[in-house]
């Protein structure tokens, strides 16, 4: 229905009525129909984000959902995470509902999330192991392979429990 009215308002301002929660805002914009056929087949012009904005983009949202998961008087909490499961059944409503373009935009924010998040100084990430080296030049030895086998071991459990967890809630 969005792109029929888009495509017979002729481009031509419409008024939307949003609503969040039980507030109401009112807006006047200015839709732009971008589609051009070729010998039946439809295309439609999108303008794609450069990596970097996504990347902000990523640190922001990030940010934003730590705070509400930490903020008591939020509704959002570790329950309402996706372990694979529900990030595939994600991507294919984005693809069904949305188009193929707002599934890689989830692929792009799940892709630079996972690689923040493997910067954690978490022993079995790569940013623990770069703890790890740090920690081993600040005292100018390897530390004994028992210790690290132990706390590797620990945390491997740790985060095999946590994806389990985010996976089966």
């Amino acid at each position: 229905d969005y792109k029929r009215v888009v495509k017979e308002s002729g481009e031509k301002a419409l008024n939307y009525t949003l609503k969040r929660g039980d507030d109401e805002f009112k807006a006047i914009i200015n839709p732009v129909f971008n589609q051009f056929e070729v010998e039946g087949i439809s295309l439609v012009i999108i303008n794609h984000p450069t990596p970097w904005y996504q990347f902000k983009r990523v640190i922001v949202m990030t940010v934003k959902t730590l705070r509400a998961i930490v903020t008591p008087k939020s509704d959002i909490s570790v329950r309402h995470m996706s372990g694979p499961l529900g990030i595939a059944a994600i991507i294919h409503q984005a693809v069904v509902y949305g188009s193929v373009s707002k599934a890689f935009e989830i692929i792009v924010l799940i892709t630079f999330s996972l690689g923040l998040l493997n910067l954690l100084p978490i022993p079995i990430l790569d940013g623990g192991h770069i703890v790890l080296s740090l920690i081993e030049m600040a005292v100018r030895r390897p530390l004994p392979a028992r210790i690290i086998q132990h706390i590797s071991l620990v945390f491997v459990v740790v985060l095999i429990g946590f994806m389990g967890f985010v996976t089966f809630n």
